[in-house]
């Protein structure tokens, strides 16, 4: 379950009380994934994982992450673990790749711009063990057409 860090702290726990039915085992970006101690705190209250971190985009993000992983506030993702690069607050358990409809922006970008994206027919992606990191190779000839020009 994804609330693209739409909630409050304690909002997150009520909707998790109330999807207490529902077996959801992933919580992802309860609150804002700059909210470190909010995601620690609904991670303390609720029973699914808890993750965040997508939208990290610099060392500093990841950097501040790892302290609080180390302080119990998240715990970082395992490399390859997801088809975004979340970088903070997942738990400890197996690794999960999250995935958006082939209908999606998102989804279609990511075909266009990259090789190495992978089908998840069957409910399995098998990532190229031989590939370094999570396995995409920018197709730097298609993004050099949609480069904008340094301002």
């Amino acid at each position: 379950m994804d609330a693209n860090g739409g909630y409050g702290r304690k909002q997150a726990v009520r909707i998790m009380d109330a999807a207490g039915d529902c077996d959801v085992r992933w919580f992802e970006e309860p609150v804002s994934s700059d909210d470190l101690t909010g995601l620690r705190a609904v991670r303390d209250a609720v029973r699914p994982d808890v993750t965040a971190g997508e939208y990290g985009g610099d060392l500093t993000y990841f950097r501040r992450c790892a302290r609080q992983a180390r302080s119990t506030a998240c715990r970082p993702t395992p490399p390859g673990a997801a088809g975004s690069p979340n970088g903070c607050a997942s738990p400890p358990s197996p690794p999960r790749i999250t995935w958006s409809s082939p209908r999606t922006a998102q989804v279609r970008i990511e075909q266009m711009f990259f090789d190495g994206t992978l089908d998840p027919t069957g409910g399995r992606v098998r990532p190229d063990p031989t590939a370094a990191g999570n396995g995409l190779t920018l197709r730097r000839d298609v993004a050099e057409r949609y480069r904008q020009a340094d301002r």
